[in-house]
């Protein structure tokens, strides 16, 4: 019989075709273990943002990516400070954070 001949039973081929599935999905796999999902973010709202706190907002967008951190919401009774802070960190992340003029507007409880 030549080897062109040979017949392949169906357990040696189910065998084979499952390692080759298998070799193709586990990188894919391993992929997705390393996306972060919303659960891993650290999610900040910044409440009094003055001169002092441009500063902290430039802070914490230096670690957006290696703590995985992101300015969401900022408070101010000012509107002038609250507008300029949502321009900053839009430009820190690339999305306009929520701006409350009142504490109690962030949690929902309102005022």
């Amino acid at each position: 019989m030549r080897e062109s001949e040979t017949k392949t039973d169906r357990r040696t081929f189910l065998a084979g075709s499952a390692a080759v599935i298998g070799a193709a999905v586990i990188p894919n796999a391993v992929s997705y273990a390393r996306i972060l999902g919303a659960n891993d973010r650290i999610s900040l709202a910044h409440i009094g943002i003055g001169n002092r706190g441009q500063e902290l907002d430039w802070i914490i967008a230096q670690h957006k990516i290696d703590k995985n951190v992101e300015m969401t919401a900022v408070c101010d009774l000012w509107n002038m400070r609250r507008d300029r802070a949502v321009k900053e960190n839009t430009k820190y992340y690339g999305r306009a954070p929520r701006a409350f003029e009142y504490l109690e507007e962030i949690d929902g409880r309102g005022r």
